[in-house]
């Protein structure tokens, strides 16, 4: 059989094994819940952060005896660390917020009430494998209440709370950079309470919004940071209670703020976007006749994905979503198809786009995931013994949160009891994405003029990567490159990519032609040097005829 027969049939194989673009890979898995807390007392408010690498951190309250505790536990090459207790001193914790970066670098930030009417904000930082001594970042006066966290890659964090002074709550915010935290900032300039504070970065730039009352109407407010903070700009101006905030930053500097505001006859969604240094104004992302309520918003590079609840037209929740991508706001999906009460949805996206919302559903919590642009099916994650405490929802002490990676592996964690005696325990499963591989350099059917070929391509960075029986360094970015040597003829080299941590894997094979016999192949074409040569040759006799015609 010719080379080229070989190729061609190469190519015929390669085509009827791809997956089509738009098809959903059906390998993603969620484990076997694991039970975090040791099960002595109640523990609740968890929340969730995991990075590149796979590792994750997970905190939440728990009564030791004489109060209430943040414990955290940490996940790291796939398996959990003991659970520790950060503040451990005089006071009730709650409202624990945490995030981890892809260097390992961890923050932790809750509410500490210390007495009838005082509680602070407090702040641990996470970094060479242990966690620092608990700080104050508010400024001491009044009760604070609500911290909400966001950080970058490169460890800065901004926090954002309310306070009451005994007047009316205010919106402050701190920021931590190199290592070190500043003096709380006053946000809001109303007379009006303030509440509901947001937060997010994209790695030096910062947007917070929160919602105001302002004698009529609760308006929904933001402050940009750009090396200071602006003035409060509001994000509409309508008549209607504007409610749940919430803000997401892409790593252009974008922004989108979306809310839930009364409009005619009930609750819809709306959406304001800054872009090129203004605010876009408000946007109306869902037409549908009845209540839209409680928002979720989660960014990858420039698109974004809102989830919301929304009753039918039998007053049952529903949860839905909608997609901003190129610039425009897609049509509503309705993400959940059971006929019982779906609320709690929380979203989180991966760097390549994919989202992860869960959601209770009854007894159940129910995963959507979006790959590719396409939304799955739902699917129960977990089947539990009892319902979520009620009490928990709307706030920031929500039982269900989710994390993703951006490679798309995530994590959920919820609290749950097995019986109405039992203490709740917060558990926490992990859905793998699939491992990818993907071959640079060379191309398939590639002819090499050498004994060795440089295997250059990506992968997920946890991965266990061997080519052609040689274990390969992956770096943290997922790429590699390793030299192979070739014999004389056609070499098969065979990439296997196996997750760490799950065992997925993924597997790719081409064929590249060494031929140390033939000059033909190895790229030296011996005709075109001689034609060359020739030409020089008759080019300096032309030129020497030249002079000598000159001289005469």
């Amino acid at each position: 059989m010719s080379k080229n027969l070989v190729l061609f049939a190469c190519l015929i194989v390669a085509f009827l094994t791809l997956t089509p673009s738009g098809a959903l890979a059906d390998t993603a898995r969620w484990t076997e819940p694991v039970v975090l807390d040791d099960g002595l007392s109640d523990s609740s408010m968890p929340s969730v952060a995991m990075n590149a690498r796979g590792d994750a951190i997970v905190a939440w309250v728990q009564y030791d005896g004489a109060s209430v505790e943040v414990f955290v536990r940490l996940f790291s090459e796939g398996a959990w660390g003991p659970a520790t207790m950060l503040d451990q001193v005089e006071g009730d914790s709650s409202q624990i917020q945490v995030a981890l970066n892809d260097d390992g670098v961890g923050m932790a930030v809750w509410r500490l009430v210390t007495g009838i009417d005082t509680a602070r904000i407090c702040a641990s930082s996470y970094h060479d494998g242990a966690w620092g001594s608990p700080v104050a970042i508010d400024n001491g006066l009044g009760y604070a209440s609500s911290p909400q966290l966001a950080t970058d890659e490169d460890g800065n964090a901004f926090v954002v709370w309310g306070q009451d002074k005994g007047a009316n709550p205010n919106i402050y915010v701190n920021r931590y950079s190199s290592g070190a935290w500043g003096s709380a900032v006053l946000l809001d300039n109303q007379d009006g309470i303030a509440n509901d504070a947001h937060v997010a970065t994209n790695g030096g730039d910062a947007v917070v919004v929160w919602t105001q009352y302002d004698g009529s109407y609760w308006s929904a407010y933001a402050s940009r940071f750009s090396g200071s903070w602006t003035l409060p700009t509001p994000l509409e101006t309508a008549d209607g209670d504007a409610y749940s905030p919430r803000i997401a930053m892409g790593d252009d500097g974008t922004a989108i703020a979306v809310w839930d505001q009364i409009y005619v006859s009930g609750y819809h969604m709306f959406a304001n976007r800054f872009s090129s240094g203004t605010w876009g104004g408000r946007t109306l992302i869902e037409d549908m006749e009845m209540g839209a309520v409680r928002p979720q918003i989660a960014m990858s590079g420039s698109e974004a994905t809102v989830v919301w609840m929304q009753d039918d037209a039998s007053s049952v929740p529903n949860i839905y979503a909608v997609r901003f991508v190129s610039g425009t706001w897609g049509g509503a999906t309705l993400l959940d198809s059971s006929s019982d009460h779906a609320i709690r949805p929380r979203i989180a996206m991966s760097g390549e786009g994919e989202a992860t919302v869960v959601w209770t559903q009854g007894f159940n919590i129910t995963a959507c995931q979006m790959k590719n642009g396409t939304w799955g099916a739902p699917a129960v994650m977990r089947v539990m013994e009892s319902m979520l405490l009620p009490g928990y929802f709307g706030s920031n002490n929500e039982p269900l949160n989710v994390a993703v990676n951006r490679y798309g592996d995530a994590i959920a964690v919820w609290m749950e009891s097995s019986d109405s005696k039992s203490p709740f325990s917060v558990l926490a499963s992990f859905c793998a994405s699939d491992v990818s591989l993907t071959i640079d350099s060379p191309m398939q059917g590639s002819m090499i003029d050498g004994s060795t070929v440089l295997v250059t391509g990506s992968t997920n960075p946890r991965a266990d990567l061997k080519v052609n029986g040689y274990d390969v360094d992956v770096a943290d970015d997922g790429s590699f490159s390793i030299l192979i040597p070739l014999e004389s003829g056609d070499n098969v080299i065979t990439a296997t990519a196996t997750d760490s941590v799950w065992g997925s894997s993924d597997t790719t094979s081409f064929t590249v032609t060494y031929d140390e016999g033939d000059t033909s192949d190895t790229g030296t074409d011996y005709d075109t040097i001689g034609l060359v040569l020739s030409c020089v040759a008759l080019v300096i006799a032309l030129i020497a005829i030249l002079l000598v015609l000159k001289k005469k």
